[in-house]
C-alpha cells in the first residue's frame, strides 16, 4: 500500500500538474517579496541606512591609511627580525641539533652495552656471582624496555636475553636444590644447616625472580623425597655394617660389594647391636627433621609478612623488567612477590615436612619390620628398649610439626596430616601386638601343659606366692616395677588367702599365678597395651577354666593312661574323685574371689594406657572391665558345677547299692540289717564329710549335702508317688512285702549316724523328716513299726 507507484500523484495527468506546480511558484514568489519590504522596512526603522551612505567614502579612506600603517609595521619588524632574532634562532637550532647527536651516541653506547649483557651474564652465571649476574641482567632490561625501545639494532640482543631468563631461573633453580641437599645431607652430626649463607644468596635471588613458589612446588618436593630415602639407605647399610663389623669380617665385606641385602643384615644383627643401630639411625632421622626445620624457618625469615603498605612502597621503588614469557612487549612488573604466591611457598613448604618426615619414619618403621621374627622373640623389657627409641622419635617428630602448624597457620597454610608419625606408630604398635600375641600363645601352651600334667591334689604353698598375691591386688604395688621370680626357699604355707577367705590350692594354680604376674609385668613394661595384654590375660583365665573342666569336670583324668608299676606293658585308667572335684572347686573359687580384686587394682593401669584417640582407649578400658566380670562369672559357674558334681556322688552311693533294686538282708535273730546302700552310703558320707569340712568352708559344705539330701529324697517321691503307677519290675525292695518297715528301719539307721556328724546335723534331720513322711504316705508300714519309732516318725 505504501510502494511509490501507487501513490495518487502517479495516477493524475501530467498537464495538471504542471498547472498546480506552476501556481505553487507563483505563491511562493509573492512571498518572497513580502519578506523583502518588510525586511527593508525594519532595517530602515533600526540603522540610518541612507544617511551613512553619504559617509562611506571617508571611512574607505580611513580604512586605507590603516593599511598603510600596518605593511609599516610589519617592514619594520621583518627588518628588525632579520638583524637581531634570526642569528640567535640558528643558535637555537643548533644546540637542538647538538642534543640529538648527543642522545644518538649515548643510544650507540647503551647498544654496544647491551651486546655485551648476555656474554657477561653467561659468565658470572658460570661463577655463580648470582646477584650481580642479575643486577646486570635487571640493567641491561632496563635499557631495552626503555631507552632502546624500538629500536631494530637491539632485537637479537632482546632474543637473547629471552633465552637467559629462562637460563637464569633454571640455573637457579638447580643451583638452590644442589645447596638444600648439601644442607641438608652432609654428614656431620650437628643440626645447623651447612652453607646457610650460599642458600640466603639463592632464595634472595629466587624472590627477586619471582620463581620461588614455582620452585617449591611438587617436583622439589619428589626429589628431597627421592634423595631423603636413598640417604637413610646408605645411613642405615652404614650403621648395621658398623654394628657387624665387631661379629663378622667376611659378613661386612661381603655386605659392602653388595652381596647381602640390607634386610639380611639388619636380620642379622644381635639384640645388642639391634639397639646401638635403632637408637643411632633414629638420631639419624631426627637430625634431618630438624635441619629440615631450620630450612624451612630460613625460607620463611627470607619471606616477609605481607604489609599492604610496605608492599606497596617497595614495589614503587623496585625496577621492573619484563618477565621471560613478555620480553617482546616490555612492560612494569613488581619484583616482590604477591601474598597468595608466598603462602603458597608455605604451604609448599608444610607439605615437604610432613611427605619427607612421614616417609623417613614410615622406612624405618620398615626396618623394624625386617626384624619382627627376632622382635617376637624378645622379653617385654628388652623390647621396650626399642619401643623407648622410637616413642622419643615419634614426639620429637610431632612436637616439631606441631611448632611448624603454630608458625605457619597464621599465615592461612593447611597442614593435611594430623601427625607425621602415623606410620611408624602403626609399625610398632602392629609389632607390639606381635610380641603380645607371641607372649600370649607361649603362655596358653604352658596352661595346657600345667592342666595335663596335674594329679589335682594339694600341695603346699610357698610363702613368696602369697606376697605375690597381695602385690598383684594392691593397685599401688601392681604399677611398681617386677619382683624377683618366686623361689623355692621361703616358708610353706597350707593354703593361700584373698582377703578373709583361705583357699587350698594344686600347682597348675601356682603356675596359673606366675604366668598372670609375667602379664601384668608386660603391661608395667609396656604401658601402651595394657588392655590388650589384660585382654589376652582374660582369654587365659578362660582357656584355663575351659581345660580344667575337661580335665575334671568332663573326666579327662579318668582317660589318662597310666602304667602299671607290676608290669610295664598294662594300662589302668584313674577316676575323677571327690578329692580332685573339691581341689578343682579350690582353684576356680580362688580365680572368682581374685579377679575383682585385681580387676580393681588394675584399672588404674588401663587409664593410663594412650593413643591417638583417647575416646577408643576409655571404650576398651570398659570392655576390659566386662570381660574381667564375665570371667568371673564363668569360674564362678564352674565352681557351682563342680559343687553339685560332689553332691551326685552322695546320690550315687545310694544307686550304685541298688537301694530300691536290691531286696533287704533277712531278719536275724530278731534284728533287721540296714540295706547295704545304706552302709555305703553312710560310709561315703563320713569320708567326704571329714574332706570337705577339712578344705571348705562351712556353707558350703553344708549346701552340697543338702542338695544331695534333696536329690535323694526327689527321686524316692518320684518312685513311690502315685502319679509314678506301679513299681518297676527291677525296683524289687520297693515291691516287696511290708518294704516300708525296712526302708522306716534305713532311715531311722541313717538319721542315728548322721546326726553324729554336727555340721549336717540339721540337714540330715529335716532330711529324715522328709524321706519317713515319703515312706508312711506310699508304702506299707506296720503299727509294731509305727509303734516302735514313734518317737522318729512325724506327728
Amino acid at each position: 500500500d505504501f510502494r511509490v507507484e501507487r501513490h495518487k500523484l502517479f495516477q493524475q495527468p501530467l498537464d495538471v500538474l504542471m498547472k498546480q506546480a506552476e501556481s505553487e511558484q507563483q505563491k511562493l514568489s509573492n512571498h518572497l517579496d513580502l519578506v523583502e519590504v518588510n525586511l527593508f522596512k525594519q532595517l530602515s526603522q533600526r540603522h540610518e541606512f541612507l544617511a551613512s551612505m553619504a559617509t562611506l567614502q571617508a571611512v574607505q579612506g580611513d580604512l586605507a591609511g590603516a593599511v598603510e600603517q600596518v605593511r609599516t609595521v610589519r617592514a619594520e619588524i621583518a627588518s628588525t627580525r632579520k638583524q637581531e632574532v634570526e642569528c640567535n634562532l640558528l643558535v637555537a637550532r643548533m644546540h637542538k641539533r647538538r642534543q640529538r647527536f648527543e642522545d644518538l651516541l649515548r643510544r650507540l653506547e647503551l647498544v654496544a652495552t647491551v651486546q655485551h649483557g648476555p656474554p657477561s651474564i653467561k659468565l658470572l652465571l658460570s661463577t655463580k656471582e648470582f646477584v650481580t649476574a642479575l643486577d646486570v641482567f635487571d640493567s641491561t632490561m632496563a635499557m631495552l624496555g626503555e631507552d632502546l625501545k624500538g629500536i631494530a639494532a637491539v632485537q637479537g640482543v632482546m632474543s637473547q636475553m629471552k633465552e637467559l631468563s629462562a637460563s637464569i631461573d633454571r640455573r637457579l633453580e638447580g643451583e638452590f636444590m644442589q645447596c638444600v641437599v648439601n644442607s641438608q645431607l652432609h654428614p656431620g652430626e650437628s643440626d645447623e644447616l651447612v652453607g646457610a649463607s650460599q642458600l640466603v644468596v639463592i632464595i634472595d635471588c629466587l624472590q627477586r625472580r619471582n620463581c620461588l613458589p614455582t620452585v617449591l612446588h611438587v617436583s622439589f618436593r619428589d626429589l628431597m623425597l627421592k634423595q631423603f630415602k636413598t640417604a637413610l639407605r646408605e645411613a642405615a647399610a652404614g650403621i648395621c655394617q658398623k654394628c657387624l663389623a665387631a661379629t663378622a669380617g667376611q659378613e661386612t665385606e661381603a655386605a659392602q660389594q653388595g652381596k647381602v641385602t640390607l634386610d639380611t643384615q639388619i636380620g642379622r644383627l644381635t639384640y645388642s647391636q639391634s639397639l646401638e643401630f635403632w637408637d643411632e639411625l633414629v638420631a639419624w632421622v631426627l637430625r634431618l627433621s630438624k635441619r629440615l626445620v631450620a630450612f624451612i624457618e630460613l625460607v620463611i625469615s627470607r619471606c616477609p609478612e605481607d604489609d599492604g603498605d610496605s608492599a606497596e612502597e617497595g614495589a614503587s621503588e623496585t625496577q621492573s623488567y619484563p618477565t621471560a614469557d613478555d620480553l617482546s612487549s616490555p612492560r612494569e612488573l613488581p619484583l616482590v612477590p604477591s601474598a597468595q604466591a608466598t603462602n603458597k611457598a608455605f604451604a609448599d613448604l608444610g607439605r615437604l615436612y610432613e611427605t619427607t618426615v612421614t616417609a623417613m619414619l614410615k622406612q624405618i618403621g620398615e626396618f623394624v619390620a625386617t626384624r619382627a621374627t627376632q622382635s617376637q622373640k624378645l622379653k617385654p623389657a628388652e623390647f621396650a628398649r626399642t619401643l623407648a627409641a622410637s616413642s622419643r622419635a615419634i614426639q620429637e617428630a610431632d612436637s616439631q610439626h606441631q611448632s611448624l602448624k603454630k608458625r605457619l597457620e597464621p599465615r592461612g597454610v593447611a597442614f593435611t596430616a594430623a601427625s607425621v608419625s602415623r606410620e611408624l606408630k602403626g609399625t610398632m604398635y602392629n609389632q607390639t601386638k606381635m610380641l603380645v600375641e607371641e607372649f600370649h600363645q607361649s603362655k596358653i601352651t604352658l596352661a595346657r601343659m600345667a592342666v595335663d600334667v596335674d594329679d589335682w591334689s594339694a600341695v603346699r604353698v610357698n610363702e613368696e606366692f602369697q606376697r605375690l598375691v597381695d602385690r598383684m591386688i594392691d593397685p599401688e604395688a601392681i604399677q611398681k616395677p617386677a619382683v624377683d621370680e618366686v623361689g623355692n626357699d621361703g616358708k610353706l604355707e597350707q593354703c593361700l588367702r584373698v582377703k578373709d577367705k583361705q583357699f587350698h590350692v594344686v600347682s597348675a594354680l601356682l603356675m596359673l599365678l606366675q604366668c598372670m604376674w609375667q602379664y601384668l609385668e608386660f603391661c608395667h613394661t609396656l604401658p601402651a597395651v595394657s588392655c590388650d595384654v589384660l585382654q589376652r590375660l582374660l582369654t587365659l583365665l578362660r582357656q584355663f577354666n575351659n581345660y580344667t573342666r575337661t580335665a575334671v569336670l568332663c573326666g579327662g583324668i579318668a582317660k589318662r593312661p597310666q602304667k602299671d608299676k607290676g608290669d610295664g606293658d598294662k594300662v589302668e585308667k584313674r577316676k575323677v574323685t571327690a578329692v580332685q572335684l573339691v581341689h578343682c572347686s579350690q582353684t576356680m573359687g580362688f580365680v572368682a574371689a581374685f579377679l575383682p580384686l585385681l580387676q580393681a587394682a588394675a584399672t588404674p593401669m588401663m587409664q593410663k594406657q594412650g593413643g591417638e584417640e583417647q575416646q577408643g582407649a576409655h571404650s576398651q578400658a570398659t570392655l576390659v572391665c566386662t570381660q574381667f566380670e564375665e570371667v568371673t562369672k564363668e569360674y564362678e559357674d564352674h565352681r557351682r558345677d563342680l559343687y553339685n558334681k560332689m553332691h551326685s556322688v552322695l546320690v550315687r552311693q545310694l544307686l550304685i547299692g541298688d537301694w530300691y533294686e536290691k531286696l533287704h538282708p533277712e531278719e536275724k535273730d530278731g534284728s533287721f540289717p540296714p540295706h547295704p546302700a545304706v552302709k555305703g552310703f553312710l560310709d561315703g558320707c563320713g569320708k567326704m564329710y571329714k574332706m570337705l569340712m577339712r578344705i571348705l568352708q562351712l556353707q558350703d559344705v553344708q549346701g552340697i549335702f543338702q542338695a544331695g539330701f534333696a536329690e535323694v529324697a526327689e527321686t524316692l517321691q518320684k518312685k513311690v508317688s502315685p502319679g509314678a503307677g506301679k513299681f518297676r519290675k527291677e525296683d524289687l525292695a520297693l515291691r516287696a512285702p511290708n518294704s516300708g518297715n525296712r526302708y522306716v528301719r534305713d532311715v531311722a539307721f541313717m538319721r542315728e549316724h548322721l546326726l553324729t556328724l554336727p555340721a549336717i546335723a540339721k540337714a540330715a534331720q529335716d532330711w529324715t523328716d522328709e524321706l519317713l513322711r515319703v515312706v508312711l504316705a506310699y508304702l506299707d508300714v506296720t503299727p509294731e513299726v509305727r509303734q516302735e519309732f514313734a518317737a522318729l516318725l512325724p506327728q
